[in-house]
């Protein structure tokens, strides 16, 4: 074999077994457990956690606006299309997509880390949210991307990047659960605080953790390199660590815990506004579509033809 077909063989080799890990990681999440992320941008800003039968499992708002606008909904549940399809519905009837827009773009990204496995997904997501557009003349649509980026999803809640930044396809989706549900229930204007405080938090603890976890390395490398009593010894002073690291391990999800506990009684109010707001935008947004749904019902013909004017514009940018 050629030295350069020897190098061709090679590179075709990582890039199958790098396929297979990412393919095995895949395979093992459950339906309880984050797949992927669908963003939805439009100002509302919202992520949407997605199991791997693509089915919402959590909920991120990633401004204020995205706060107000998931108040009262419910996406749990719902397909990543059926979700998709209700962001851009409230966001219209809430009066963030005006009904006489002359073109809004609405981004959508799928964060997973099999790029080829979301293309059909995708479309659909495209094709549902164009749809709601179509029905109600409205000249807006869908830019729907797949990104393999997943630590940008996490990264946009406020997790710093050094802190994922060896971290392996798994441990990036354990995260992005972990942060999803610390974050559930409390209100964005405070999550820089609770970011803050949780990392004032850990670095109180990370010097004596460090500190313990280097003695348990030690000792468990002489525990497995001793025998008889001497390893008996080494076993001891092994557990007796390992019960100082368990011990302050408690202590700190115990912190942690409470801080977030106390920003989530602090959020209360505020996502409690958050609900009052949405109705209110709401109830008169739906008038307000109505309105206009009369008004394209007499002029259809010309509407539908500026939708897809400008459905031609973003798929000119896409290209």
């Amino acid at each position: 074999m050629t030295t350069t077909k020897k190098v061709i063989f090679s590179i075709v080799a990582v890039v199958i077994i790098a396929a297979l890990v990412v393919g095995i990681v895949l395979l093992t999440r459950t339906n309880n457990n984050a797949s992927a992320i669908m963003e939805c941008s439009v100002n509302p800003d919202v992520q949407f956690v997605l199991n791997s039968d693509n089915k919402v499992i959590g909920v991120n708002v990633l401004n204020a606006d995205g706060e107000t606008l998931v108040a009262n909904a419910d996406f749990e549940g719902k397909s990543a299309e059926e979700a998709a399809k209700l962001f851009v519905e409230l966001s219209t009837e809430a009066g963030y997509i005006k009904v006489d827009t002359t073109g809004t773009r609405v981004e959508i990204t799928i964060y997973g880390a099999d790029a080829e496995s979301y293309e059909a997904l995708k479309d659909r997501i495209t094709e549902r949210v164009n749809s709601y557009f179509d029905e109600n003349g409205i000249i807006a649509g869908a830019v729907t991307t797949i990104s393999e980026d997943l630590k940008t999803a996490l990264t946009d809640l406020g997790v710093k990047a050094s802190e994922v930044a060896d971290a392996t396809t798994e441990e990036i989706l354990d995260l992005i659960e972990k942060t999803t549900e610390e974050l559930k229930d409390t209100a964005v204007t405070l999550r820089n605080t609770l970011m803050a405080t949780l990392d004032t938090i850990k670095a109180g603890y990370d010097v004596i953790m460090d500190s313990i976890q280097a003695s348990i390395d030690s000792w468990q490398l002489q525990v497995d390199n001793l025998t008889g009593d001497a390893k008996k010894a080494a076993e001891e002073k092994l557990a007796e660590f390992q019960a100082q690291f368990d011990e302050k391990k408690a202590e700190l999800d115990k912190e942690i815990a409470d801080a977030i506990e106390d920003i989530k009684t602090r959020s209360e109010e505020i996502l409690a506004q958050a609900k009052t707001q949405i109705n209110s935008l709401i109830e008169t947004g739906k008038e307000v579509l109505n309105n206009h749904k009369e008004a394209f019902e007499k002029d259809k013909e010309a509407i539908q033809a500026q939708i897809e004017a400008f459905r031609a514009t973003l798929t000119e940018q896409a290209a």
